[in-house]
């Protein structure tokens, strides 16, 4: 009675073979304060789990009664148990005063008793299991330690990845729960929730984070309307991009909006959610985003070509400015307010996307803002020239530009035969003169040249006034000038 050690002098003493009868002895006859000493000072409460079968050696009532008095006195926890045992009434006393481990091992027993025919289900849908058992001891017991079930339990099982919504619902809105589990048990579980509301909202940003929740627009604009446009819903759109293949959709178009403004604006965000925006905007300041946001909002068609929008895209990102007005050049084109400069002119002159017409509308409406100041600016506007059928006519002055660089020299002899008759002789004369030898020579004075002409050529300049006659010769015309007085 008085040696607390006992357990401990069998337990290190390789002498006792029979270590389990030794130990079902010391129960049945060491009284209540003498066990609690022995349970103290040694390994008391681990041979008893090293031994599932143990209670299987007590079957009379009084013994029965001796473990019951045991287990209400001493603190001993079983974590392992054999199926056999859980037959016997001791069990049951067990579970019921909480007298366990929560384990796998344990909650297995348990279940195996409680729900034999969906024992399948242990290893895929274990909490789900636990709550269909219909033991309310037993689902008490897990609910009041749920984070240790979860750690050791739930977590555990591989497989356990299939529980059902309600129960993942459960959980995650459980406030006894840490953060940090509700996330690991989002990461574990295969389900995606459908709805973001049926979670408490202080947990949305852990759907969001874990990419558990489908990424629709009603959810988006609910975690926006609590949250605006923070990292952690910049992650999930930037995680879940099909959703710009469908439009923002609210109710509320209010919110409709500051959700749009903040997609086009927001650097972080992927510039493909920029097509789910459901409207244009006839003001936009393009200052506050980059360069290639800009280019995506205007390929997504997402701007109005408005003066406000188009003085905004000019001042600070000048080369996109034809992605803005490609469908409304004629109104840029008639329209005073839009300021067309030199270099705005070429954008719109090189744009392969933009039609010929357009781009003689262009011409005919901007031609004084057209500087010219380059060969490869010349052979753009002689290539517009040549190709056109419009009616345009072109000044002298613009040609006159067009010619003082060294363009290819039957451009120059096209463009003269298509635009001669609509210039005056002077403007016909300066123009000859920018082109190569021997056409520069026609308008000197005391030359007679001989050049390749063209009947059209030809018929104008018989009618020049310092022109006396135009000959036929083998390579040419040699065309002879009038003697001055």
């Amino acid at each position: 009675k008085k040696w607390h050690n006992i357990w401990g002098f069998i337990d290190s003493n390789e002498d006792f073979i029979d270590k389990q009868k030794y130990l079902v002895t010391i129960l049945k006859y060491a009284n209540i304060e003498d066990l609690i000493s022995i349970n103290e000072m040694t390994s008391f409460s681990q041979a008893i789990n090293n031994n599932p079968d143990l209670f299987t050696y007590f079957s009379t009532e009084e013994e029965i009664q001796k473990l019951k008095e045991i287990f209400d006195n001493v603190d001993i926890k079983i974590s392992n148990i054999s199926e056999e045992c859980a037959d016997l009434e001791i069990f049951d006393y067990i579970k019921n005063k909480k007298c366990y481990e929560i384990n796998i091992r344990m909650v297995k027993v348990i279940l195996n008793k409680d729900m034999k025919d969906n024992s399948t289900d242990f290893d895929t849908r274990n909490y789900t299991c636990i709550l269909k058992s219909n033991d309310n001891i037993f689902i008490l017991t897990i609910e009041e330690n749920i984070e240790k079930y979860i750690k050791e339990v739930f977590l555990k099982l591989d497989s356990n990845t299939k529980e059902d919504k309600e129960t993942v619902i459960k959980l995650i809105n459980d406030l006894s729960i840490n953060e940090k589990l509700k996330i690991e048990i989002l990461e574990k579980e295969e389900l995606v929730l459908e709805d973001i509301s049926v979670i408490e909202e202080n947990n949305w940003k852990l759907l969001l984070n874990t990419n558990k929740i489908k990424a629709t627009w009603k959810n988006v604009i609910k975690y926006y309307e609590k949250y605006e446009m923070d990292d952690n819903l910049i992650t999930f759109l930037n995680n879940n991009i099909e959703i710009a293949n469908t439009r923002i959709d609210s109710s509320n178009e209010e919110l409709n909006e500051k959700i749009s403004d903040d997609i086009l604006n927001e650097e972080k965000l992927n510039t493909e959610l920029i097509q789910s925006i459901g409207y244009t905007y006839i003001e936009f300041d393009f200052s506050k985003i980059s360069k290639e946001r800009s280019k995506k909002i205007l390929e997504y068609g997402k701007m109005e070509c408005t003066i406000e929008n188009y003085n905004s895209l000019r001042e600070n990102y000048k080369d996109l400015i034809v992605e803005l007005i490609k469908n409304n050049i004629y109104q840029v084109s008639t329209d005073s307010r839009y300021e067309v400069d030199n270099e705005d002119i070429f954008l719109i002159l090189n744009n392969s996307i933009i039609k010929l017409k357009d781009k003689i509308d262009l011409l005919k409406k901007r031609e004084k803002n057209i500087e010219c100041n380059s060969k490869d600016e010349a052979n753009k506007l002689s290539d517009i020239l040549v190709k056109t059928r419009s009616q345009y006519s072109p000044s002298a002055e613009l040609l006159n530009k067009i010619f003082a660089y060294n363009i290819p020299g039957d451009s120059k002899i096209k463009i003269l035969t298509k635009y001669i008759n609509s210039l005056e002789e002077q403007d016909i004369g300066d123009l000859l003169s920018n082109m190569e030898f021997p056409y520069n020579e026609i308008p000197k004075k005391n030359k007679n040249p001989q050049v390749k002409l063209n009947d059209i050529l030809l018929d104008r300049i018989k009618k020049f006034t310092y022109v006396s006659k135009v000959k036929s010769e083998k390579n040419g015309y040699r065309i002879y000038k009038k003697r001055e007085n």
